[in-house]
């Protein structure tokens, strides 16, 4: 369910992911060991971030604009893949969505199964976070997953590459 983006709703997110970033930048200067509250506001970070990223308003394909969309998502890969399956599954729920079998596609079933072949006290880390995404059920990470793979086809199509769908087919 993809719901229509809003500039206010965007502003809101971004705002709130500014400051979880500030200050879980500010509580790593000060105590980098201290785990709990590190996690807290990574997990933060990380909510605000895909929301941000998920209601920002469709404008002009701009090639700096990509660029920072583009680095905004691969830091926020690189801050999920530092949760732990457990602690991604409590931040984002899994969708009840229980007939996939029927339709041969993803639901709450497929994502359990992939979830419990993974050690849920590790890390996903940095070469297992795409296939994770690609492989989870929720709405705001099948968003965020679009979004991503939108502005990477605009950097294509921006540097003059072929998009991806035209080198796919």
């Amino acid at each position: 369910m993809i719901k229509k983006p809003n500039n206010e709703l965007n502003l809101i997110y971004y705002n709130a992911f500014y400051n979880a970033l500030k200050e879980y930048a500010d509580t790593l200067k000060k105590d980098p060991k201290h785990y709990e509250d590190k996690t807290y506001l990574l997990k933060k970070v990380i909510f605000y971030g895909v929301k941000s990223v998920n209601t920002e308003e469709p404008t002009a394909v701009r090639k700096e604009k990509e660029i920072d969309n583009f680095n905004l998502i691969f830091v926020l890969n690189d801050m999920m893949a530092l949760l732990t399956p457990r602690e991604f599954v409590n931040l984002f729920p899994i969708k009840k969505d229980f007939n996939g079998h029927k339709f041969c596609a993803k639901d709450y079933f497929y994502t359990k199964d992939y979830i419990n072949k993974l050690n849920q006290k590790d890390p996903i880390g940095n070469e297992n976070i795409l296939d994770f995404l690609w492989a989870y059920t929720n709405d705001d990470i099948f968003e965020f997953v679009m979004n991503s793979m939108e502005s990477l086809n605009n950097l294509r199509k921006l540097n003059g590459e072929i998009s991806l769908m035209q080198e796919f087919f």
